[in-house]
């Protein structure tokens, strides 16, 4: 076996130990074998997408795999405070999803109105 398979190996080995310890940061569920795709890879840095079997709640992890023994680092966009609160919230339901859909399909303005922010002023195009 060469150099390079040895240090890929490795690499995955490595990979498995992390991915065995990783949860949902919404409702903290462990991702099963089946809930965690590998989506590329270059060197040691592993693209990988997880989908959670309780919430579906959906992400990407980097990771950086290197000889150290590193704890991993979760990135998020959500700041502690709305993952607490999102992770207290029933999952959205079906007709939400639905009734979302028939509005915005049926809506006739602009984002500025639809979201009520009233400190977006009207501007011409191409201004």
């Amino acid at each position: 076996m060469d150099q390079k398979s040895k240090d890929k190996g490795r690499q995955i080995e490595l990979l498995k130990k992390l991915l065995a310890r990783l949860k949902c940061p919404i409702c903290h569920t462990p991702y099963g074998k089946g809930d965690i795709a590998i989506l590329a890879h270059h060197r040691e840095v592993w693209l990988i997408s997880s989908r959670c079997p309780k919430c579906g709640s959906e992400g990407i992890v980097f990771a950086i795999l290197t000889e150290e023994s590193v704890e991993p680092v979760r990135a998020s966009e959500l700041t502690q405070a709305e993952i607490r609160k999102f992770s207290r919230m029933p999952p959205i339901s079906a007709d939400e999803v639905l009734e979302t859909y028939n509005f915005l399909r049926d809506f006739d303005g602009d984002v500025s109105e639809l979201l009520g922010d009233e400190s977006v002023e009207d501007t011409p195009a191409g201004d």
